[in-house]
């Protein structure tokens, strides 16, 4: 309520500017976003510039009687077919199965893949460490919620969530124990880097996992070592199981929570939620020196769909912090509360603000309207140039250290495409606003379907041609 009181408020102050001075009104504006978009590509720079001095904890394998009860939480939706690559992945972890308990988290609502988990129970496929989890079909639905359901059945000291194609390194739970077990009292996560098995199949997944390897391996070790606040990967975040006790929703504010609601219900990036509070309740996180593959996607819609829910719960995630920002900058000091915002929010927000400025750029270069030049006068012209080039630039050059760093070096003649790229983040983050705007919309999940296997145009094109001559 106090949010729309505030909007409101800042709303008729716009508008009554717009009416008495609107040149005025659009300077400030454009002022405010040129200050904005300092902050934003600003925080980048040191952060990224932190990224190299970032040091992994050394690791020593543990015997096989030290080591803890592990819970490992595999949530489901429509992904019957993934049910083998999961039983795969974990027989292939380096962990003593008699303390493993691999929880397949299914859906009421989704009868096909809770009758494919029956039947691989039925005939004794399922490692006898594998249970089966029925989430009952209770709004809102979701990842979140069905974790937050799944939590009351772990027996594990540690949890972890792994999606339905993840294949982690066999030694990451080892690793995970070892990082609780040497670091600080307050270590309250420790997150795997993600990354994609199959990122050199089309020009979407280069830039999926070329942005996934720009955000885990230089992004997050970055914010990890100047320990700043860090938003969690929706997978392969590790946690003692009391921890997530310690910061679950209080039920106060979620009165008819299902399960123990560590993850937000509502919120469709919980994970990057649930990393600012860790912090806020005194809980530390640490990047994780192992590995996760996942599985990009593959075509401009599947990416789409999948930037919509990550840019939508992100600034949900930073709606949120604002309601009692002065608490929170109590608990976690000004500096790390307004980077965690620049991070979740302001990539929202500078989505948002690209187009507007590639839109008056190209409109001076074809046009030269009059009323830009009453929008910018020279100091603000001059400023916005540097602004945008040098943003721009440093933004790029980040794509082509972390595709360098990844070693995947074909994918750097690909970035010639990063403003089309751009583009299509740019619509994903309007998109999700609409999505906000509207409350039906706002629980929207978008979800990425997996185990979809690519054939290259040419392959079909010499499918249908065979197909014909055999007819």
């Amino acid at each position: 309520m106090r949010q729309r009181v505030l909007l409101i408020v800042l709303g008729s102050a716009a508008a009554t500017l717009l009416v008495v001075d609107a040149p005025l009104a659009m300077r400030v504006a454009i002022g405010l976003m040129m200050a904005f978009q300092l902050a934003f590509v600003g925080t980048k720079l040191v952060v990224a510039s932190a990224a190299v001095r970032h040091r992994f904890r050394e690791f020593t394998l543990l015997e096989d009687e030290d080591l803890p009860r592990y819970t490992t939480l595999h949530p489901l939706y429509k992904e019957a077919n993934m049910i083998p690559l999961i039983i795969e992945a974990m027989e292939a972890l380096n962990y003593p199965k008699d303390k493993l308990q691999c929880l397949l988290v299914v859906e009421e609502r989704d009868p096909d893949t809770v009758a494919a988990v029956r039947l691989a129970e039925s005939k004794g496929m399922l490692p006898n460490y594998f249970e089966t989890v029925v989430v009952p079909a209770v709004k809102p639905y979701g990842k979140p919620k069905a974790c937050n359901y799944a939590l009351t059945k772990a027996r594990g000291d540690y949890v972890v969530i792994f999606d339905a194609e993840d294949h982690p390194e066999p030694n990451q739970l080892h690793k995970a124990v070892h990082a609780f077990r040497t670091g600080s009292r307050n270590l309250g996560c420790v997150q795997a880097p993600l990354r994609f098995h199959n990122q050199v199949t089309t020009w979407v997944s280069r830039f999926m996992g070329n942005e996934y390897s720009l955000h885990f391996n230089i992004l997050l070790r970055g914010m990890a070592k100047l320990d700043m606040i860090i938003p969690l990967g929706g997978t392969s975040n590790h946690f003692p199981v009391q921890v997530l006790h310690d910061v679950q929703i209080s039920h106060e504010v979620l009165p008819d929570a299902l399960g123990i609601p560590a993850w937000d219900p509502f919120n469709v990036t919980e994970d990057a939620d649930l990393g600012g509070w860790l912090r806020f309740f005194g809980y530390s996180t640490e990047m994780l020196d192992s590995y996760t593959d996942e599985e990009a996607p593959l075509t401009v819609k599947a990416a789409f769909n999948q930037r919509t829910r990550w840019v939508k719960g992100y600034a949900q995630t930073a709606l949120v912090l604002l309601r009692h920002p002065a608490e929170q900058i109590r608990r976690v000091g000004l500096l790390r509360y307004v980077g965690f915002q620049l991070t979740v929010g302001g990539t929202f927000l500078s989505l948002l603000m690209a187009p507007i400025f590639w839109g008056l750029t190209a409109m001076w270069f074809m046009f030269q309207p009059h009323f830009i030049v009453e929008l910018f006068p020279l100091p603000l012209f001059y400023a916005g140039m540097v602004l945008m080039l040098a943003g721009n630039l440093f933004l790029l050059y980040m794509s082509l250290v972390a595709a360098l760093q990844s070693g995947i070096y074909s994918t750097v003649k690909y970035l010639l495409l990063t403003p089309f790229w751009w583009m299509m983040l740019s619509a994903a983050s309007y998109t999700s606003l609409l999505e906000l705007i509207f409350p039906n919309w706002r629980p929207t999940w978008n979800k990425t379907t997996h185990g979809v296997v690519h054939v290259p145009v040419w392959q079909r094109v010499q499918q249908v041609v065979l197909a014909r001559v055999r007819a």
